[in-house]
């Protein structure tokens, strides 16, 4: 699979009369209402401060899941002429920064930018990249977990073992549950299709479950709730 792609130039016209015309990259790893969301709001705020259709259009990158797919879109941005790339969440952002592009790279919801290598500094965005981290801290999580479900006594945790922000968040996951007493139980998984399997074993042995932002599991989250 290469993935799917389209434009898009939606939304409402606005004022930016500059004569320029910028065209936009969107890449995603997947389909699935937080990211679509997340694409949409960007393309609307772009409206909003007044690029129209006229100055910017969207080229809409989707790998549909497939990590092979994802980095085949990466590579074909060399040659797509655009002003901007916009990669959504961890695992795009990683295979788009690594292919060394010269084009402003603006990302949106990375966990972990300087641990997952996009960036040296976040006060010094450096890559030619920069952009905003969805980072909560996994003690906070479980203080209010723990608060609304003082019952539980054992958590599963559930995560892709190819995604590296995952990975590292579940490590601290586990490193909290075990001082603060919890038992937990994990299972890794390497794409979407082997979630619902995963979920399912968790749940019967297991009183929660705690998922790390994990683009992944993300993507079949349906089958998990």
């Amino acid at each position: 699979s290469t993935g799917k792609t389209n434009s898009t130039t939606n939304s409402d016209p606005g004022t930016n009369n500059t004569g320029k015309k910028y065209k936009v990259a969107i890449v995603q790893l997947a389909d699935n209402g937080a990211f679509t969301e997340m694409r949409e709001s960007f393309i609307q705020e772009m409206r909003t401060l007044g690029y129209d259709e006229a100055q910017m259009i969207f080229d809409i990158k989707n790998a549909q899941g497939d990590q092979s797919a994802l980095n085949t879109i990466s590579q074909g941005l060399k040659n797509g002429d655009y002003d901007l790339i916009v990669p959504i969440v961890t695992p795009a952002t990683m295979s788009v920064v690594n292919q060394g592009l010269k084009t402003p790279v603006v990302f949106i919801s990375v966990t972990n930018p300087v641990g997952s290598g996009i960036m040296t500094s976040m006060e010094k965005p450096d890559k030619n990249a920069t952009g905003t981290s969805n980072i909560v801290p996994v003690d906070q999580i479980f203080g209010l977990a723990k608060e609304l479900t003082p019952d539980v006594k054992k958590i599963g945790i559930l995560y892709c073992s190819g995604e590296d922000n995952a990975v590292k968040t579940a490590a601290k996951a586990k490193d909290y549950l075990s001082q603060s007493g919890y038992a937990y139980e994990e299972v890794t998984v390497t794409n979407s299709s082997e979630v619902q399997s995963a979920a399912t074993s968790l749940a019967a042995k297991c009183d929660a479950l705690y998922i790390p932002i994990d683009s992944t599991v993300q993507a079949a989250m349906e089958q998990v709730v």
